[in-house]
Order: structure tokens, then C-alpha cells, then sequence
């Protein structure tokens, strides 16, 4: 575990768009920064592996954390993100480490989370149970069209003998030759 870990927290949605931290009365030099505003938040989930780069972390979860090691008690923290090119103060407060911590290990949604796959996995299965439908019906289809074109081809006076396309067959008697049983 880290020594002297320092965390804040920030409901404010500009906090999204976070480009910098800083001590705000000295204002020299960034404890973090952000060039890549295009580069979403990293999840807090790995927050406190990333401390060893520097010293703060800025990650999203409920909230916009922040996550600073080796601090002095005299910091007042300030954060600023760009909205259309201005610079723009952020509120941001002190927070628990250990909630934070124990929020961390457990998994949570991020603030700009896309939606879950599951609906989209579930539309993928019943596309492709229909797509192989679809193909064994057409194999079926083409299969008996097959059959019965060669069965045609083998014994063309049987073939004429069939009912065509749902019509009559051609050797037959027509309703007033069948002759009836009453005289």
C-alpha cells in the first residue's frame, strides 16, 4: 500500500474533461495533466498501480476521483478542464481514501459508460439462427427442385402425368365424362 495518499473527488460533469491539477495558490507546475481531451478518464479500478508514475492520478467512477501521493497538508487543489478553449475551475473536494479504495476493487459504471452488449449479443444469436434457417430452407428448396427435374427428365410421360404448378393433370377425364353410377 501507498504512504501519505491524499484522494478527492469531483460530482461536477466538466470534471469529465479534466486537463489539469495543481496547488492553486503557488500555481507552478501540474501535479497531473491531460493533453489528449479526445482520451477518456481510465477507470479507478487501476488507480492506485498508476501512482508510481506520478503523483496524482485522475481516474472516473460514480464520480471523477482523484488520487495524489506525498503531498504536504498546505496543498489547496485546483483543477481546471476546457470547455470550447476557456478555462474552467472545477470544484473538487477532499474524499476518503478507503472508500475510494474499496470502491475501486469494486467494479462500478463509469459516468459516460456505453450500454451493456448483452442486447446486442442476443440479437446477433437469433440473426444467425435465422440466417441458417434461411440456408437450410434453401437447400431443401433447391434439392427437391433438383429431384424432380431429374425424376422429369427420366420418364417424360410420368412427368406429364403430374400436376403442374398446382393445375390439373393432363391425361384425365374431365368431370362430365366420369360416368356416374345412376342411370
Amino acid at each position: 500500500m501507498h504512504q501519505n495518499i491524499t484522494c478527492y473527488n469531483s460530482s461536477d460533469p466538466a470534471a469529465l474533461n479534466a486537463s489539469q491539477l495543481y496547488d492553486k495558490p503557488s500555481d507552478t507546475g501540474y501535479f497531473w495533466n491531460r493533453d489528449d481531451q479526445q482520451k477518456p478518464l481510465p477507470p479507478c479500478s487501476a488507480i492506485i498501480d498508476a501512482l508510481s508514475n506520478g503523483t496524482c492520478e485522475v481516474c472516473r467512477g460514480e464520480q471523477v476521483f482523484v488520487v495524489c501521493q506525498g503531498l504536504s497538508e498546505s496543498v489547496a487543489m485546483w483543477m481546471e478542464g476546457s470547455s470550447k478553449g476557456i478555462e474552467k475551475g472545477i470544484e473538487i473536494s477532499t474524499y476518503e481514501c478507503d472508500q475510494l479504495i474499496q470502491k475501486a476493487e469494486t467494479p462500478t459504471t463509469a459516468p459516460t459508460s456505453a450500454p451493456t452488449s448483452a442486447p446486442t449479443t442476443a440479437l446477433t444469436a437469433v440473426s444467425i439462427i435465422i440466417i441458417i434457417s434461411l440456408v437450410v430452407g434453401l437447400a431443401v428448396y433447391l434439392k427437391y427442385r433438383r429431384k424432380r427435374r431429374s425424376e422429369n427428365k427420366q420418364d417424360p410421360e410420368a412427368a406429364a402425368m403430374k400436376p403442374l404448378n398446382g393445375g390439373q393433370p393432363t391425361d384425365v377425364m374431365t368431370v362430365d365424362e366420369i360416368p356416374n353410377g345412376r342411370g
